[in-house]
């Protein structure tokens, strides 16, 4: 009994781990689970027949246009993002002659960094 208490004393305290999900798990549990539902009503507003709608009492719906023209503008924004991304890294990079592309293994005093 002492031993065992003289053992325990000695080892230093663990902290006491949180159980369950944390908040990054449920924000991308949550997420996923609302990027499927979404997906699946679009693909069912946008391939359900007019006449299959009406019966069961849908009468207020975008048009189909907005089917085709949504995934096409996120597609463009999406390649127009990548483009300006690499025009704005190619903006802000120094020319090659420049004094500040120099590397080497001494250190360069002259610099500002």
């Amino acid at each position: 009994q002492k031993k065992l208490q003289k053992m325990t004393k000695d080892q230093p305290e663990r902290k006491q781990q949180q159980h369950g999900a944390k908040m990054a798990e449920v924000y991308g549990i949550v997420g996923y689970l609302l990027s499927i539902i979404s997906f699946l009503l679009w693909l069912l507003w946008a391939y359900t027949p007019e006449w299959i709608l009406h019966s069961v009492s849908v009468t207020y719906y975008p048009d189909r246009y907005w089917a085709v023209a949504i995934p096409i503008y996120f597609g463009s924004l999406f390649i127009f993002v990548i483009i300006f991304y690499n025009a704005w890294n190619m903006i802000n990079t120094y020319p090659f002659d420049s004094i500040y592309t120099i590397r080497g293994e001494g250190k360069c005093f002259f610099m500002d960094r």
